[in-house]
Protein backbone atom coordinates (compact mmCIF):
# COMPACT_ATOMS: atom_id res chain seq x y z
CA UNK A 1 0.00 0.00 0.00
CA UNK A 2 0.87 3.78 -1.12
CA UNK A 3 0.03 6.89 0.11
CA UNK A 4 0.38 9.89 -2.22
CA UNK A 5 -0.57 13.05 -0.76
CA UNK A 6 -1.04 16.21 -3.12
CA UNK A 7 0.65 19.14 -1.31
CA UNK A 8 -0.42 22.68 -2.04
CA UNK A 9 2.42 25.15 -2.92
CA UNK A 10 1.68 27.66 -1.06
CA UNK A 11 0.94 25.57 2.07
CA UNK A 12 4.50 24.08 1.26
CA UNK A 13 6.35 27.23 1.34
CA UNK A 14 4.71 28.61 4.74
CA UNK A 15 5.72 25.43 6.21
CA UNK A 16 9.32 25.65 5.45
CA UNK A 17 9.31 29.19 6.49
CA UNK A 18 7.57 28.14 9.89
CA UNK A 19 10.24 25.56 10.13
CA UNK A 20 13.30 27.15 9.16
CA UNK A 21 12.24 29.93 11.78
CA UNK A 22 11.57 27.42 14.42
CA UNK A 23 15.09 25.98 13.77
CA UNK A 24 16.91 28.99 13.86
CA UNK A 25 14.94 30.28 16.94
CA UNK A 26 16.26 27.05 18.51
CA UNK A 27 20.00 27.29 17.17
CA UNK A 28 19.87 30.80 18.77
CA UNK A 29 18.63 29.52 22.27
CA UNK A 30 21.16 26.68 22.03
CA UNK A 31 24.31 29.05 21.61
CA UNK A 32 23.17 31.58 24.01
CA UNK A 33 22.73 28.44 26.91
CA UNK A 34 26.10 27.20 25.84
CA UNK A 35 27.57 30.48 26.05
CA UNK A 36 25.93 32.05 29.26
CA UNK A 37 23.79 29.58 30.12
CA UNK A 38 20.22 30.86 29.30
CA UNK A 39 17.12 28.51 29.62
CA UNK A 40 14.25 28.45 27.60
CA UNK A 41 12.51 29.12 30.86
CA UNK A 42 14.57 32.46 31.59
CA UNK A 43 13.39 33.62 27.71
CA UNK A 44 9.65 32.88 29.02
CA UNK A 45 10.15 34.49 32.38
CA UNK A 46 11.90 38.06 30.39
CA UNK A 47 8.69 37.72 27.80
CA UNK A 48 6.41 37.91 30.81
CA UNK A 49 4.94 34.25 29.33
CA UNK A 50 4.58 30.99 30.06
CA UNK A 51 7.57 27.88 28.96
CA UNK A 52 4.60 25.76 27.10
CA UNK A 53 3.64 29.15 24.70
CA UNK A 54 7.30 29.74 24.71
CA UNK A 55 7.92 26.00 23.75
CA UNK A 56 5.34 26.04 21.10
CA UNK A 57 7.00 29.12 19.00
CA UNK A 58 10.27 26.81 19.11
CA UNK A 59 9.46 24.03 17.68
CA UNK A 60 6.79 25.47 14.96
CA UNK A 61 3.67 24.72 16.21
CA UNK A 62 2.30 28.16 17.11
CA UNK A 63 1.84 30.94 14.20
CA UNK A 64 4.04 33.88 15.37
CA UNK A 65 3.00 37.27 14.53
CA UNK A 66 6.77 39.28 13.42
CA UNK A 67 6.36 40.87 16.75
CA UNK A 68 6.41 37.65 18.84
CA UNK A 69 9.25 36.73 16.96
CA UNK A 70 10.62 39.67 17.22
CA UNK A 71 9.97 39.79 20.84
CA UNK A 72 11.83 36.38 21.05
CA UNK A 73 14.65 37.07 19.27
CA UNK A 74 15.17 40.59 21.72
CA UNK A 75 14.44 38.50 25.10
CA UNK A 76 17.45 35.77 23.70
CA UNK A 77 20.29 38.89 23.23
CA UNK A 78 19.90 38.08 19.39
CA UNK A 79 19.39 39.93 16.18
CA UNK A 80 17.03 38.60 12.78
CA UNK A 81 17.80 39.02 9.38
CA UNK A 82 14.97 38.66 7.11
CA UNK A 83 15.72 38.27 3.50
CA UNK A 84 13.76 38.12 1.05
CA UNK A 85 14.97 35.81 -2.44
CA UNK A 86 13.43 36.89 -5.81
CA UNK A 87 14.85 34.15 -8.18
CA UNK A 88 13.92 35.27 -11.93
CA UNK A 89 13.28 38.84 -12.62
CA UNK A 90 12.08 39.58 -16.15
CA UNK A 91 14.69 41.96 -17.65
CA UNK A 92 13.02 45.82 -17.40
CA UNK A 93 11.18 44.64 -14.43
CA UNK A 94 10.35 47.25 -11.60
CA UNK A 95 9.08 46.35 -8.13
CA UNK A 96 7.82 49.39 -6.26
CA UNK A 97 6.90 49.64 -2.39
CA UNK A 98 3.54 51.30 -2.78
CA UNK A 99 3.87 51.74 1.47
CA UNK A 100 6.51 54.66 0.57
CA UNK A 101 3.66 56.73 -0.56
CA UNK A 102 1.64 56.25 2.52
CA UNK A 103 4.23 58.49 4.62
CA UNK A 104 7.14 55.94 4.80
CA UNK A 105 10.31 57.59 3.36
CA UNK A 106 12.24 54.28 1.88
CA UNK A 107 11.37 52.90 -1.34
CA UNK A 108 12.95 49.57 -2.42
CA UNK A 109 12.46 48.96 -5.47
CA UNK A 110 14.52 46.19 -8.69
CA UNK A 111 16.48 47.83 -11.03
CA UNK A 112 16.94 46.19 -14.09
CA UNK A 113 19.97 47.99 -14.98
CA UNK A 114 21.87 46.85 -11.57
CA UNK A 115 21.35 43.32 -12.42
CA UNK A 116 23.38 43.69 -15.88
CA UNK A 117 26.21 41.60 -15.53
CA UNK A 118 25.45 38.76 -12.68
CA UNK A 119 26.11 35.56 -12.60
CA UNK A 120 22.82 33.34 -12.33
CA UNK A 121 23.86 32.12 -8.92
CA UNK A 122 24.38 36.09 -7.73
CA UNK A 123 20.09 36.22 -8.78
CA UNK A 124 18.66 38.42 -12.00
CA UNK A 125 17.82 41.26 -9.59
CA UNK A 126 18.93 43.71 -7.34
CA UNK A 127 17.39 45.25 -4.83
CA UNK A 128 18.25 49.05 -3.97
CA UNK A 129 16.63 51.60 -1.69
CA UNK A 130 16.04 55.18 -2.56
CA UNK A 131 14.67 57.68 -0.10
CA UNK A 132 11.63 59.48 -1.43
CA UNK A 133 10.33 63.24 -0.36
CA UNK A 134 6.54 62.52 0.49
CA UNK A 135 4.71 65.95 0.41
CA UNK A 136 2.46 65.99 3.05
Amino acid sequence: MSFRFEINPREAASTILISRTARELRNALGLRKASDGLTQAEVAEKLETDKATLTKCLSGFRNMTLKTLSDIVWAIGAEIEIKVKVPQVKAGAEIVDFAAFSGMKANTFISSDASEGLTPQQGSAVVQTAVLKHAG
